[in-house]
């Protein structure tokens, strides 16, 4: 029997495996943006299950920092999940609310490229697995990262 609890809890700790490290990917964007003085672009990419930081130095890109999620983890939101108690992503598996580009700026907001704070909301999970549900939103004006998971009934941070 302990054996089958064990075996059901696995998903739920790759999803929440997966979830900080997305949440670690922010930190890091929002921090490196404070200390360089410079920009950090975060490039989501759905269909790769991709996440990379973009630093701007000079004019010029470089790959800063990227994270493939692993153990089937993807963005994904589950039907009839309402959206987190913050309340910025009702739109999708990943809602900024339109931005084209998402930048973390010197002074430690997200903005998108109108240079305007930007909230928003990634829902990621395992297919077909409920209880995998997780979600991050970041705060524009302070870039701060906000982790959810799914208690069956609603969001608990």
């Amino acid at each position: 029997m302990a054996v089958a609890t064990f075996a059901s809890a696995i998903p739920m700790v790759r999803a929440n495996g997966q979830a900080q490290r997305l949440i670690g990917l922010m930190q890091l964007a929002r921090e490196t943006a404070i200390m360089r003085q410079r920009d950090v672009e975060l490039v989501i990419d759905p269909a790769t299950r991709r996440t990379r930081l973009l630093l701007f130095d000079g004019g010029a890109a470089t790959t800063l920092r990227e994270v493939i999620f692993e153990y089937d983890v993807s963005f994904q939101r589950f039907p009839g999940m309402g959206d987190t108690p913050d309340r910025f992503g009702d739109g999708g598996d990943i809602d900024f609310g339109g931005a084209v580009r998402l930048l973390f700026i010197s002074d430690g907001s997200l903005v998108d490229e109108d240079d305007l704070p930007v909230n928003g909301t990634m829902f990621i999970g395992i297919a077909g697995q409920r209880p995998t549900a997780r979600a991050i939103t970041l705060t524009g004006t302070t870039a701060r990262a906000r982790y959810y998971a799914w208690s069956g009934s609603g969001w608990a941070e």
